[in-house]
């Protein structure tokens, strides 16, 4: 009996030392990113549309956060999130399109896109868009429809959860 339960252990300690790490093919390489504005339904293609009035006055600059997800793998290094302006062919009456430097900073600003990349390993963050004050606004709601863009580490995610659209006014 003895002896049988050690020829067991033995057995069972040399097919364990045998074992080797099996690495799993996952399909799922990319990463996703897109809008996570829970509380809301999407709407003709948007993930929300968002209202902002300037009502203080001497107020000339503010930020809007806007929460972002991940889906698909989250990567072990800093990923970037790439924002896009979508200029709409036709607009409310009264509206007109936000112009990159004059209603809003430019996602191209290097200090700016600073700010649109994630830490690795980060599941959700908010992300800076600077609005701005002009002149032109006067008597106007300025539109502001951004997407997110392909970056070279991450991809748009689901299409109606990809796309905000803010109205700024007040003058």
């Amino acid at each position: 009996m003895k002896y049988n339960k050690s020829f067991s252990a033995i057995i069972l300690i040399f097919l364990m030392g045998s074992c080797k790490k099996v690495s799993v093919n996952n399909e799922l390489q990319d990463t996703y990113v897109q809008f996570n504005f829970p509380n809301t339904y999407p709407s003709g293609g948007y993930a929300t549309i968002k209202n902002y009035y300037f009502s203080q006055k001497g107020l000339d600059i503010d930020t809007i956060y806007l929460p972002i997800k991940t889906l698909g793998l989250v990567p072990e290094k800093q990923y970037e999130v790439k924002l896009e302006q979508i200029k709409e062919a036709q607009l409310p009456t009264g509206s007109e399109h936000a112009i990159p430097n004059v209603h809003y900073v430019d996602f191209s600003n290097e200090d700016l896109k600073k700010r649109y990349l994630i830490a690795p390993e980060t599941k959700e963050v908010t992300i800076p868009l600077v609005v701005k004050r002009d002149v032109s606004m006067r008597g106007k709601i300025v539109q502001l429809s951004i997407k997110i863009a392909q970056s070279k580490t991450a991809k748009p995610g689901l299409m109606n959860y990809n796309r905000v659209k803010i109205l700024i006014s007040g003058m």
